[in-house]
């Protein structure tokens, strides 16, 4: 029967070619553009989520009042860190960081330039990237040290193994590679070739060393991971004692209280309005996921239905899809017999068509 349904289905398609291959074509674009916003959509909302444990890390930030409106900022006091530990048992880890920005790299005749991070020494605790060389808990141990992607490593030590060997960093100190690093995916968030000790930086840098020591300079980043079933309302209380106990002439000025913006929240979630996280990367947090997703499906819908209609047309020459349908398979035969076969046949060839087009763009 089977065999019947796909013969006869395959002799409707070669006796309407112009219907067919216009349908065809049709629906196969439809699904491939389906399909592409399918992935699309799916691949903004994977960001960070390969990291094991990404729910419990959070970024530090900064809530105010200046002029009536109600600010963030990313930007806070390296004592943060310090008051954090003490302060929020329900804190596991928690790792300071610069801003990322590039530094020159040397090995003998070698030189590359490329963004890199000087964090804390729990950063590979708080982020669980992937260490193809050494071990989370000491590859940040030494002041002088630094872990590489696998791809910078191969840059600078081509086929030599990089373990313990040195770079020379802005042309200033030798760092010992202590690890390495797998390449960061493009859905990360934090994107860096290399990372370097904090301490190097407040050792080597006389205002990072003096910005450690007070309230009022507000230039880091600091990340935290709570510990495993520790949600954020617990710790919150704590987060809003923080400012009143240790800076409380913030408190009166601007109404200064601290918060931590969720990780899984970084991309989509990004843009704050009155103190509210309300959008992120090109406002993709709602449209994406629900207008351009309807928009998707309802495309692909309409597309269905014209393929139907049309071949119903070409069958009998216009009218009700279904006697089209009839009268295209001849005699004898009811509807549900008939279609079947023909949709079958049809979505198989859209189905070879549909990711081949995809694959285009």
């Amino acid at each position: 029967m089977l065999k019947s349904y796909f013969r006869t289905a395959w002799r409707n398609l070669v006796q309407n070619k112009g219907y067919s291959a216009l349908n065809i074509l049709g629906l196969a674009t439809g699904m491939a553009v389906a399909l592409l916003i399918g992935l699309w959509v799916y691949y903004q909302c994977s960001y960070d989520r390969f990291l094991p444990g990404y729910g419990q890390v959070y970024q530090v930030q900064y809530r105010s009042v200046r002029n009536g409106d109600i600010t963030t900022q990313s930007s806070v006091s390296l004592l943060l860190e310090g008051v954090m530990k003490s302060d929020i048992p329900e804190i596991k880890y928690i790792a300071q960081a610069d801003w990322m920005g590039p530094h020159g790299l040397v090995v003998g005749d070698k030189r590359i330039y490329l963004g890199g991070g000087m964090v804390g020494e729990d950063f590979l605790h708080v982020f669980q990237y992937p260490l193809l060389r050494g071990e989370a808990g000491g590859v940040l141990k030494e002041m002088y040290s630094i872990v590489l992607t696998e791809s910078t490593a191969k840059s600078l030590f081509g086929g030599e193994d990089p373990m313990g060997r040195m770079v020379k960093i802005d042309n200033a100190h030798d760092l010992k590679v202590t690890g390495i690093l797998k390449d960061l995916p493009g859905n990360s968030s934090l994107q860096f070739n290399y990372l370097v000790p904090f301490s190097y930086l407040v050792q080597t840098s006389a205002w990072v060393k003096q910005a450690s020591t007070t309230w009022d300079n507000n230039s880091f980043q600091t990340f935290v991971a709570l510990r495993p079933g520790v949600s954020y309302a617990r710790v919150e209380p704590g987060l809003k004692r923080l400012m009143p106990q240790h800076k409380p002439d913030w408190v009166k000025i601007v109404k200064a209280e601290v918060f931590m913006h969720p990780l899984k929240d970084w991309h989509l979630y990004s843009d704050f309005k009155n103190g509210i996280a309300v959008g992120g990367h090109d406002r993709l947090c709602k449209d994406v996921r629900a207008h351009w997703s309807h928009r998707a499906t309802h495309c692909l819908y309409q597309l269905c239905q014209s393929f139907h209609r049309a071949v119903g047309e070409a069958g009998k020459g216009g009218g009700d899809p279904e006697d089209g349908w009839i009268a295209s398979q001849g005699p004898g035969r009811t509807v549900p017999d008939r279609i079947p076969g023909d949709h079958a046949l049809f979505f198989f060839i859209v189905l070879i068509i549909c990711p081949a087009g995809s694959s285009l763009f």
